[in-house]
């Protein structure tokens, strides 16, 4: 091994010196640019922090309609306590209409149904529906 001369070890710790104030200045420069764009939690108005707001969803806040390979969740009691009182024929056509978004003759070449049929029995849950929540079932799908 040859021994290091003074000169060779101070100009390495020179350039570790550098490399270190180098690497010190990034960080300043990139932390001052990160701190232009931020802002803390404490400055934003209730319409940015809902916008950022994250709500967890559990099963039992539900009632679940099983709908052939897909699974309605209602949330508000009332309309599924009406949903309930539908016949289930009637519930599932009126579910895959306003809640999986399928038209009528979509509905009646899942169920195996003439599509006059399927709408008959839409238009007769929707108002049994709506007779059973006093006539605020529009509000309430629609939510």
């Amino acid at each position: 091994m040859i021994p290091e001369s003074a000169a060779q070890k101070g100009s390495r710790h020179e350039s570790s010196i550098w490399a270190r104030s180098k690497k010190d200045f990034l960080y300043r420069r990139d932390a001052a640019a990160i701190k232009k764009r931020e802002t803390p939690f404490s400055e934003l108005s209730e319409e940015e922090l809902a916008q950022l707001a994250v709500y967890d969803r559990y099963p039992w806040e539900y009632t679940t309609f099983p709908v052939g390979a897909d699974v309605i969740l209602i949330k508000d009691d009332r309309l599924a306590e009406a949903l309930n009182a539908l016949p289930p024929d009637n519930r599932d056509i009126f579910l895959m209409y306003w809640f999986l978004g399928m038209a009528d003759h979509e509905i009646a070449e899942h169920l195996h149904m003439v599509r006059r049929t399927v709408n008959a029995r839409r238009q007769s849950a929707y108002r049994l529906l709506k007779e059973l929540m006093g006539g605020e079932a529009d509000d309430e799908i629609c939510k």
